[in-house]
């Protein structure tokens, strides 16, 4: 039960990351980097990522959790590399791309570990995952906003949006080699 609650742990934490990067800083990265100062604009950009992500997770509910948080996971990391490559670049396009694929994925990440924690934990620990769970992911929405705007005024937007971005795509590969390993063919789910 602990190692398949700090997968979910590590996926909701991963998710809520990128949802505060995008809260707090992707109006400042549109500003800076891609010289698109207006407002409206950068209130629309943050509310594209919201908006496909709650589309998301009305959609995926359909499907069993496993599959929608592998997706999620995996479309997490191309996510990460296209708003990478969009600040790299500077690029508008790329970085709208990445916010669509952002909110995919964040929106069945959060809908698929949130099922998988609360499916796993045996009944009377139920409380305690599901609120584990939601530490960590609150945690996720707060921590990595605070460290990278603090790393930004030391070695810039960029670096510090890039060592977040690795960051994640660990927790992301942490949490895929878990889940694959949980539901391993043969295996008790629930002796984890």
């Amino acid at each position: 039960m602990v190692r398949s609650t700090a997968s979910a742990a590590a996926a909701g934490f991963s998710a809520f990351s990128l949802l505060g990067l995008f809260s707090a800083l992707a109006p400042t990265f549109l500003g800076t980097v891609m010289h698109e100062h207006s407002h409206a604009l950068q209130g629309a950009v943050v509310f594209l990522l919201f908006a496909v992500g709650t589309l998301t997770q009305l959609v995926a509910s359909r499907f069993p959790s496993r599959p929608v948080v592998v997706a999620g996971l995996g479309l997490l990391l191309a996510a990460l590399a296209l708003i990478v490559a969009a600040l790299a670049q500077a690029a508008i396009t790329l970085f709208l791309a990445g916010t669509v694929v952002a909110g995919v994925a964040v929106g069945a990440v959060f809908l698929g570990s949130l099922a998988t924690a609360n499916r796993l934990a045996p009944p009377g620990r139920r409380g305690q995952a599901i609120s584990t769970y939601f530490v960590a992911c609150y945690g996720g929405l707060t921590i990595p906003v605070v460290g990278v705007g603090v790393a930004a005024g030391f070695i810039g937007d960029f670096p510090a949006v890039l060592a977040l971005s690795i960051l994640l795509a660990g927790l992301c590969i942490f949490a895929l080699a878990s889940i694959a390993k949980a539901f391993t063919p043969g295996r008790a789910v629930m002796s984890q």
